[in-house]
């Protein structure tokens, strides 16, 4: 894990390029007196979809596995989930 302390001078592109993101988002809890910074993931960021599967954390990894599970590990997707047009 990378700590970054951060104090009114640090500059953005520091902090983007710790988090390995082109964007962050920063909520803040006031009751709390924390916040939390995570990375804008946006697809139209990325030239190809590989970079931007690439990206979000695990997604790639995930996709894999999926790939690899024995057709027993799967289920019908439910009727209901469907639209008729």
């Amino acid at each position: 894990m990378t700590t970054l302390v951060l104090d009114s001078e640090t500059p953005m592109t520091e902090l983007l390029a710790v988090m390995g993101a082109r964007r962050l988002r920063v909520e803040v809890d006031e009751s709390a007196r924390r916040g939390i910074v995570a990375p804008i993931i946006n697809p139209d960021d990325y030239e190809t979809d590989n970079d931007y599967i690439n990206a979000v954390p695990g997604w790639r990894e995930s996709i894999i596995a999926a790939a690899n599970a024995p057709d027993e590990d799967w289920e019908d997707v439910p009727e209901e989930w469907f639209n008729a047009v």
